[in-house]
């Protein structure tokens, strides 16, 4: 049966708009054709039907993929890397369950007081073995010294530099090496890699960029030691509007991780599951004191109350010294159940720098005000 020429045009309409880009330009040239043909247009129209199927094949549609569902990089299961891998010996597993145990009892009014110092990102593994040795030398009587852990970035050895295939394996292997020296503090960021190392820490921290996800809630009620919510870092500019509005989401991420939560996650085989929690009741709050006067500070710590909570006194050079001191007297004085104290020690632990001596020095000053 012969097709009138409008139908043979809306047909070929339909096809085109089908068609891959190369294949509209075949199209283009058969509808010029039957245009300006004279009763040859089924013809061209059964040629273009044969030419279509010829390419469709080859040519079909394809929508853009986000996601392509094959995996990029086999991951171990945590179950497998922590067991079998690279397992912790019971030695340092007993170990660290000590710490654990004497961060708790601090983080409820008991115990020594915690002082929490490091870099404030690790960026080499150099940079982070000199500190571990250099943290213990620092060790006096009411004082339990620990090493802050917050790895950077910038620095591709590492699982938070998303080189996750080598990154994993050795950054526990690293930990491992650095806990068997001292306990370690760990920094909560992404959702997935804490299963790799949660064996490892005695105490974590959510930074302030992160106190209000409810992810990262959920994951703390069910971590196996303290966790502490900060509301203000260093690097970050401070107004005291938005200080208090986080302070505020501290105590709601503290509130809403002492209670049970279920939400999906990976379980220790690697296995997507629906994970339930019984709630962490050892959570504590981290306050910046860096760029607040003696009435601020003092404002902030009524807000707390009788929460518990650490303080950042930020870094330690020659020109801040005298200030932090006077700070934590004053704070110490006023509010003397505080948890501990977190002190940036700097980057460089193999050169006489201004933290490295003013942060023993410090050790001492608190070892007096407990």
């Amino acid at each position: 049966m012969v097709k009138s020429t409008n139908q043979s045009l809306s047909s070929l309409y339909s096809l085109a708009t089908l068609g891959s880009t190369t294949h509209l330009s075949t199209v283009g040239s058969k509808l010029d054709r039957i245009s300006d043909s004279d009763g040859e247009e089924e013809d061209a129209y059964e040629e273009l039907l044969s030419c279509d199927e010829a390419e469709e094949e080859e040519e079909q549609y394809q929508p853009p993929i986000r996601f392509s569902g094959e995996p990029l990089i086999h991951v171990p299961a945590p179950d497998l890397m922590q067991k079998y891998m690279l397992p912790i010996d019971a030695k340092l597993a007993e170990e660290i369950l000590n710490h654990r145990h004497r961060v708790s009892d601090r983080i409820h009014g008991k115990g020594d007081l915690l002082v929490v110092v490091g870099p404030r990102r690790i960026r080499d593994p150099y940079q982070a073995q000199e500190c571990s040795r250099w943290i213990p030398t620092m060790a006096c009587e009411n004082i339990q010294l620990c090493m802050r852990t917050n790895f950077s970035s910038k620095y591709n050895g590492t699982s938070a530099s998303f080189e996750v295939g080598h990154g994993l394996p050795s950054t526990r292997e690293l930990l491992l090496e650095m806990a068997s020296r001292l306990p370690l503090v760990g920094q909560t960021q992404d959702l997935l890699s804490h299963h790799y190392f949660d064996d490892i820490f005695s105490m974590s921290l959510v930074s302030s960029s992160l106190c209000e996800s409810q992810l990262h809630r959920e994951i703390a009620s069910g971590i196996q030691f303290p966790v502490g919510f900060a509301c203000h870092d260093d690097d970050t500019l401070y107004s005291e509007i938005t200080y208090n509005h986080k302070l505020q989401s501290c105590f709601d991420s503290m509130s809403a991780s002492k209670n049970p939560h279920h939400f999906m996650n990976i379980t220790k085989q690697g296995l997507v599951a629906v994970m339930g929690t019984t709630g962490n009741e050892d959570t504590f709050v981290v306050v910046n004191v860096t760029k607040m006067c003696f009435s601020q500070i003092d404002e902030i710590l009524a807000k707390v109350g009788d929460r518990p909570v650490m303080i950042d006194v930020g870094s330690l050079g020659n020109a801040e010294y005298e200030s932090v001191e006077t700070k934590l007297r004053h704070i110490m004085s006023v509010h003397p159940t505080v948890a501990g104290v977190i002190v940036e020690s700097g980057d460089e632990y193999d050169l006489p720098t201004e933290a490295i001596e003013n942060t023993p020095k410090l050790v001492k000053a608190l070892a007096q005000m407990v």
